[in-house]
């Protein structure tokens, strides 16, 4: 494999981070979303599988602009929750459809972390919380494992120095989980013109 390619167990694994990140949306998603982001995902893969790049640039512009087009009839806006996961979730199909560089695999691992925010903030479930740490925790691993040095780290040593990242990070992100709980708007929402903002 060249330096600065990717190889199919490396594109498999961050579709299947992306996978979990959006069965966390699935209530939630427009359902032509999810399957525009599965087709997307099961091309690239199956590109790579045959050794094959990216398809043409023409062919994923033309793509990207009529799904972006779609998805804005259908919302009349990219502002607030559900529109704005329904974009982050279709930005990161696209992206997979493109992925060729490990920087490609850097800009799907941030939609991830903000896909499992989004979720957090439409629900409130312990055990949906636990999920997404799960898939935090997965997402950081297989991000690990990109390192241009080798041998490349074994999922064990991977997940072990990642647990430890994300342990280092969860003071951090309940601090800031508990500032949002406690607000009256939800993230990604403004109050409507012309309201008065709540008393203290």
């Amino acid at each position: 494999m060249k330096p600065g390619t990717l190889s199919f167990e490396q594109l498999a694994g961050i579709s299947a981070c992306l996978a979990l990140a959006l069965a966390a949306h699935l209530g939630s998603l427009p359902v032509w979303v999810s399957a525009a982001v599965t087709v997307s995902g099961g091309i690239r893969l199956l590109l790579a599988h045959r050794g094959r790049a990216a398809p043409p640039r023409s062919v994923r512009l033309i793509i990207a602009l009529l799904a972006v087009a779609l998805l804005f009839v259908q919302f009349r806006t990219f502002n607030g929750l559900s529109a704005g996961t329904a974009l982050l979730a279709l930005t990161a199909g696209l992206k997979l459809l493109e992925t060729e560089t490990p920087r490609d695999i850097y800009i799907i691992t941030l939609i991830i972390y903000f896909l499992s925010l989004s979720a957090l903030l439409e629900g409130d479930s312990f055990w949906l919380l636990a999920y997404l740490i799960g898939i935090c925790w997965l997402t950081t691993a297989t991000l690990l494992r990109l390192t241009s040095t080798l041998p490349i780290p074994d999922w064990q040593r991977s997940l072990r120095y990642a647990g430890r990242i994300l342990g280092q990070a969860l003071p951090l992100t309940s601090c800031v989980g508990c500032s949002f709980r406690g607000s009256p708007h939800r993230f990604g929402s403004c109050p409507t013109m012309g309201t008065a903002p709540d008393r203290v």
